[in-house]
C-alpha cells in the first residue's frame, strides 16, 4: 500500500497539521491563568513535532524511491545501516531502509535539516532569515526544557544586545504568550509546507531525469508528500 512508505501509516505533513492544529486549539482556550503555562508547552511540543515531521518527510522520500540515496551517499561518507536492524524488516526493507537510515542522522536545527535535504533531493529548505529565526525558537525551547524558563548568562547575551546581564542572568524568566505560540507555530506551518511541497517536487524532478517509470503505490506516495487536507 502506498501509506506503508510512512511513519504510522499517514503521510508526515498531514501528521504535523493535525498536532499542530490540536496544540493551538489548546493554547487558544486555556484559562488566563494557565495561558502562559500552556504557551510554553506549545512552544516545546512545536519544536518537537517539526523535528519528527522532519525526520519522517525524509524517511519517506527514501523509502518511496531509494535511489535518492545514490546522491546522499555521494554527497556523504559512511552511509550505512546497521545490519541487525535491517534482519528486523527483511521482508520489508523497501518501505523501512529510509527510517533505519534517518534514525543516524540529526533533524534538530535549520543547518543540519538543510544539509540533509540537500544532500538527498539537492533542497534546502530553510533561507539564511528562516535559520536565524528557527533558531531563536530553538533557544527559546532549550531554556524552556533545560532551565524552567529562566535566563542563562549565554541566552542573555544572545537574546539582548546591550543587557544587564548580572541583573537578567538566573533571575528573568522567559515569558511566551499565547500570541506568541501563535506566531511561531504559523512560522513552522510556514517551513514544514515549503519543505512537503518542495520534496514533492524535486522527487518528481529526480524520477523524470532518471526515466524510471514507478509502480502505482508508489505514484500515490509521492502524490501524499504534498497532500494538504
Amino acid at each position: 500500500m502506498a501509506l506503508d512508505y510512512f511513519t504510522s501509516g499517514v503521510p508526515p505533513f498531514v501528521v504535523l497539521k493535525l498536532e499542530l492544529d490540536q496544540i493551538d486549539s489548546l493554547v487558544r482556550s486555556s484559562e488566563q491563568k494557565l495561558g502562559k503555562r500552556a504557551a510554553e508547552m506549545g512552544l516545546i511540543g512545536l519544536c518537537a513535532y517539526f523535528e519528527a515531521f522532519s525526520k519522517n518527510l525524509f524517511s519517506a522520500v527514501t523509502n518511496i524511491y531509494p535511489r535518492t540515496l545514490s546522491n546522499f551517499s555521494a554527497r556523504r561518507q559512511h552511509v550505512s545501516v546497521e545490519l541487525d536492524e535491517l534482519l528486523n524488516f527483511v521482508d520489508k526493507t523497501a518501505v523501512k531502509l529510509g527510517h533505519l537510515l534517518a534514525e543516524n542522522y540529526d533533524f534538530g536545527s535549520a543547518k543540519s535539516i538543510n544539509s540533509l535535504y540537500f544532500d538527498l533531493l539537492t533542497i534546502t529548505p530553510f533561507s539564511k532569515a528562516d535559520s536565524k529565526k528557527y533558531s531563536d525558537l530553538l533557544n527559546d525551547r532549550n531554556l524552556l526544557v533545560h532551565h524552567r524558563g529562566v535566563c542563562t548568562i549565554k541566552y542573555v547575551k544572545q537574546k539582548f544586545e546591550k543587557a544587564d546581564v548580572a541583573r537578567m542572568a538566573h533571575w528573568d524568566p522567559l515569558v511566551v504568550a499565547k500570541g506568541n505560540y501563535l506566531g511561531w507555530s504559523s512560522f513552522v506551518r510556514r517551513i514544514a509546507a515549503k519543505m512537503a511541497f518542495g520534496s514533492h517536487r524535486a522527487l518528481e524532478r529526480f524520477v523524470s531525469k532518471e526515466g524510471v517509470v514507478l509502480n502505482e503505490e508508489q505514484k500515490k506516495a509521492i502524490w501524499y508528500l504534498a497532500w494538504d487536507d
